[in-house]
Parts: structure tokens; sequence; C-alpha cells
């Protein structure tokens, strides 16, 4: 195959189209060295093939002629000679660009890697996402007038008419805007940096190719869709935080519904038996009336005996009702997971629950493999505000400090009772030690396996 017969993919044209950064895709300069590296390769062989065949030609005209062209032949190999000096030269040329080509991928690979691992910080805090919506709305009514204004891009005076100036505006406007949409749909909080380098530099390229007609994209166009940018990224944050907010609300109201059902349940044992007793009193008194003696003696005591329950139970009733009528009396516990969570992280939470095992039994449910120890459980008449109180001093031991509704603490067990006896409630017991039964027992069993295994 001659150099001319090279599919239109092998000319110098197109891989110099494909190695310019961002002309094509981001993937255009990987596949233009390629491309780049199997030319060079092929120009190799064919001038070796050129080469191998005029040796052939020569000696077979040097058979033929009995040397009489012996000079020409041997203008001929020098001439050859010399075609075949500057093609090594070439390939070597072409192969030092490629190298050159590659440690500039390589370089803007690692560049994007680290930005792809940015920390995004907000910039704009507005309370809902509906108002995010609308502020994004607002910036793209402000692109479409720049663009409508002609103030989208910048005219520099050139010899190019008009039309042509208009085409190059219109290409230039489509192709950033097709760029910024494709990375907005696709940015999150961790790559928004990247995204924003890679918007700034699709800029600097589309401005570079139609330099010759002196357009380019304007400053306050790139700004403001760097700023839809951002907008849209808290935009999607502010989205995720509602619905944790809507998940809380609706797990609060089901555990309210929980205790009211639950208080409601209990209201109505304590008043069985209520009712239970008084009859019970009433009958002993009935019989009183005829009694007599020891019998009498004995009614007397059963009686008393019914009094003391009536008393119990109607105290029971009493604090019932006012944990029924005081929301924020509740018990705050502290409990680990060594298993699911590791040593020395420790949920600090709370429950008005009247039974609150009941809610420690909730939390060791199948979202964890193990159960919950449970090393305090601190009864308080303003729960939620004993449990904000903890999660304020441990704020920075907080294991996930993004997420507050998150309420796991690394932090001693011996910090946290130091804490609750010093500031809180200096009669409270803790659990040391936690027991993570079925964590051991499958701990031991692992070891087990190891052992038959080797």
């Amino acid at each position: 195959m001659s150099q001319s017969n090279y599919p239109w993919y092998f000319t110098y044209w197109f891989i110099a189209l494909l190695i310019i950064p961002g002309v094509i895709t981001i993937v255009g300069p990987i596949i233009g060295a390629v491309l780049l590296v199997i030319r060079i390769v092929k120009d190799r062989k064919h001038y070796e093939k050129e080469t191998s065949n005029l040796k052939v030609e020569l000696e077979r005209i040097r058979k033929e002629t009995g040397y009489e062209d012996l000079e020409m032949m041997k203008e001929r190999i020098k001439a050859a000679k010399e075609e075949h000096k500057d093609t090594q030269a070439k390939v070597s040329r072409l192969e030092e660009e490629s190298k050159e080509i590659t440690s500039v991928i390589k370089r803007l690979d690692d560049e994007y890697d680290e930005q792809e691992i940015g920390f995004f910080v907000a910039k704009y805090h507005l309370p809902s996402s509906e108002v995010y919506k609308e502020r994004i709305k607002d910036i793209r009514e402000q692109q479409k007038a720049l663009v409508k204004g002609k103030e989208a891009v910048i005219h520099a005076g050139t010899e190019y008419p008009k039309k042509v100036i208009s085409m190059v505006e219109k290409l230039a406007l489509r192709s950033f805007n097709k760029e910024c949409d494709l990375e907005m749909s696709k940015v999150t909080g961790g790559n928004a940096k990247a995204v924003e380098a890679r918007l700034k530099k699709s800029r600097e390229q589309i401005n570079k190719i139609c330099e010759p007609a002196g357009v380019s994209i304007h400053p306050k166009f790139l700004n403001s869709k760097l700023e839809e940018l951002f907008l849209q990224v808290e935009y999607a944050q502010k989205i995720e935080e509602e619905k944790e907010e809507q998940r809380e609300i609706r797990e609060r109201m089901r555990e309210e519904e929980k205790v009211g059902r639950e208080i409601e349940k209990i209201k109505q044992k304590i008043q069985k038996e209520q009712d239970h007793f008084e009859q019970a009193k009433k009958a002993y008194e009935d019989q009183l009336a005829t009694a007599t003696g020891e019998t009498r003696e004995a009614i007397l005591a059963k009686i008393q005996e019914t009094n003391i329950l009536l008393e119990k139970t109607k105290a029971e009733k009493e604090d019932v009702e006012l944990r029924e009528k005081n929301a924020r009396a509740g018990y705050v516990y502290i409990i680990s997971n060594i298993g699911s969570l590791g040593e020395e992280v420790y949920k600090i939470g709370m429950t008005r629950r009247l039974e609150p095992m009941d809610r420690i039994s909730e939390l060791s449910n199948a979202s964890v493999p193990f159960n919950f120890d449970v090393h305090a459980m601190i009864f308080s008449e303003d729960a939620p505000g004993l449990e904000a109180k903890l999660h304020e001093t441990f704020k920075d031991q907080r294991v996930n400090k993004v997420n507050l509704r998150k309420e796991h603490f690394k932090v001693t067990l011996g910090d946290i009772e130091k804490e609750i006896r010093d500031n809180h409630n200096d009669t409270i017991t803790f659990t040391k030690t936690a027991d993570a039964i079925e964590y051991r027992q499958t701990l031991v069993l692992n070891e087990k396996v190891e052992e038959k295994v080797s």
C-alpha cells in the first residue's frame, strides 16, 4: 500500500485534529497518539520495502546491462539511501513527538485525578431546593439574553465576511453549550472543581480555534455557566438533604405513634387493674358488713392490701399521664456495636418509648450484622436536650462530620461517663464491657475455618 492509499483516518491532518486536546472528544488525544504510532510504523515499512525493491531493480539492471549504467545505478542507490535516511530522521522525529504527546496525556490524566478528589464547598446556601430551582432558571434566562444581545461572544476586527463570522459564532456557542450540558449532566460535589477546570479549558480551546475569525467566548458567559454549574451541585445536595429531613420526620412520627400506642396500651392495662381492685374492695366491704371475729379481721387485712394496690395503680396511672403530657421526657441511650462500627465507636441517641429496649431491638435489625450492646440508659425529663448537649460536647469526635443526623462518636466510654456524671446525672450505672456475643462467636468460628484450610 502506497502512502497515498492510506485510509483517511491515517492522514496526518486527521491525527493532528485528534491530538489537539478537547477538539473532538476528551479521549481524542489518546486515539490520535495510537494512530500516529501506527502511521509511523507503516511509513517505516513502506520505505524499507522501497529500498529493497531498488536493490532488486539494481541487481536486475546490472545483470541485463553488464554494468554499462553503473554510474546511473550508483546515483539511484545514493538517492535511495538519502531518501531512506530522510525517512528514518522523519520517523525518529515523529517518535519523539509521540513520546511528548504521551507524556502530556499522562500529565493531564494525573491533573484530572487530582481535581476529581477535590472537596466541594457550598457558595450559595439557599434555603430550599425550590429556591435553587428558580435561581438556575434565572441564570439560564440570563444566558439566553446574553446570546440574544450578542454579548455571549467577543468580536474582534477581521477581514472575514460577516456571514462567515456569524457562522463561527454559532459554532463556537453551540460547541461550548454542548460541552457545558455534558459536564453538568454528570457533575457531583466530588468532581465539581475538575468540571470547572474542564469548562475553562474548553473555552480556551474554542477561542484558539476561532481566533482567526476574531471570535471568542465572553468571560461573563463562562462565569454564568460556572455559576449554573455550582448551583446545580448545591441543588442536588439540597434535594438529598430535604429527602433526609423528610425521612427523619417520618421516622419521628412513627416513633411518636409507637409511643402513643404504647402509652394507650399501658393506660388500658392500668385502668383494668384499677377497676379490678375497686371491685374487689367493694366486695370485701360488702362482706365486712356481716362478718365477725377472725373473719372480720381477715377481710380488713384484704381491704388494706387492696388499698395499697389501688394507690400503686393510681401512681402508675399518674406517671403515664405525665409522660403523655411531657413530650420531652424519655431515655438517652449509649450503645455500641463492635462488629459493625468497630472499637470505641458509640451511638448516643434518645427515645420516648416507655420501654426503651424496644427501640434498641429495632436498631439491631437486619440493617446491621450484629446486635447493639447497651452501656447506659438515662431517663431525663428533657431527653432531647440531654442528647443535644452530649452531641455538642463530643462534636469533634463525630464519625460523620457532614451529616449531623448520624449519631456515632469515636470516643472512649470513660469520657462519656465522666461528662454525664459531672454535668447531668451522677447516679447512672455504666456497663463498661460490650458483650458482643454473636460477633465474638463469629471470630471463633472464623479461626476454626482458617485452621482447617491451613
